[in-house]
């Protein structure tokens, strides 16, 4: 097989940055979100993360990854080509970013397929046949259909999944409540709190502006990036205790720019 040339140039978005970033300060450079659904929202959110990028950047132009069938007649500098955590570190494209494979973050616009989260695309369950002790694969769809269930099985999960058993020859309440109290004590030894995800979807944009206005000035204070967020309305004026108003002060910038940095890692 005859090597594929290494790309090192980067499809990004006209007008946009090395990262394919827009201005921030111009909501129209970022185009038409109100016509993205939530993979393209959660792709443009995880493209901003620096894990992400160095891991494609480490491995888009490893010869196994540039001759890979999936990849054929295309440079890491077009939409859809992906790197496989295989060829890589293993299974971090999946278990690190919940993506078969991660395409190129510079690239906004990528192919919907590609976008789709490796959890929603697949999720396949390895029963052992308790007769041959050979390992059978279902789907989840054939195991909740006609097949019969067997009465072996391991689950293939996740770090962040837990599973747990229940009987239905007893009341549920009980086990529902003992079930509970275990994975809150499981999500609280992952993750050191219990997770309450607010999807604020109507903040998702403002979030994307403050996370790329940040990203421009990584180094400003708080008082001089809450200034430039108050500038094109990305925080709110504060009352004062005589009804007038003054500017926002430095923790309104600082606290808009935490929450939009959770959801880049936890979408």
């Amino acid at each position: 097989m005859t090597q594929k040339k290494a790309d090192s140039t980067a499809a990004v978005t006209l007008g946009a940055d090395a990262w394919g970033v827009p201005n921030w300060r111009d909501a129209a450079a970022y185009g038409s979100v109100d016509q993205w659904d939530d993979f393209r929202w959660r792709w443009e959110f995880y493209r901003r993360r620096d894990d992400l990028r160095d891991f494609f950047d480490r491995w888009a132009n490893h010869p196994e990854v540039l001759n890979l069938r999936r990849n054929s007649d295309m440079a890491p500098s077009d939409p859809g080509f992906l790197v496989f955590g295989r060829f890589a570190e293993k299974g971090a494209a999946i278990e690190r970013f919940d993506y078969g494979g991660v395409p190129n973050p510079r690239i906004s616009d990528q192919p919907k397929g590609v976008l789709i989260p490796a959890s929603k695309l697949f999720h396949r369950t390895r029963f052992f046949n308790p007769k041959t002790r050979k390992p059978d694969f279902f789907s989840v769809g054939g195991v909740l259909g006609e097949r019969p269930m067997p009465s072996h099985y391991n689950l293939h999960l996740f770090q962040n999944e837990y599973a747990i058993k229940f009987d239905l020859n007893i009341p549920l309440n009980p086990q529902v409540q003992e079930a509970q109290a275990i994975l809150k004590k499981a999500q609280i030894k992952l993750h050191g709190k219990l997770v309450h995800r607010k999807k604020l979807k109507d903040k998702w944009f403002d979030f994307l502006r403050i996370l790329d206005a940040r990203a421009e000035d990584p180094n400003a204070s708080w008082q001089v990036f809450t200034d430039a967020l108050y500038e094109v309305r990305l925080v709110d004026r504060h009352t004062n205790d005589d009804g007038g108003y003054r500017a926002p002060p430095p923790q309104a910038g600082r606290d808009r720019w935490e929450a939009a940095n959770t959801l880049r890692y936890n979408f």
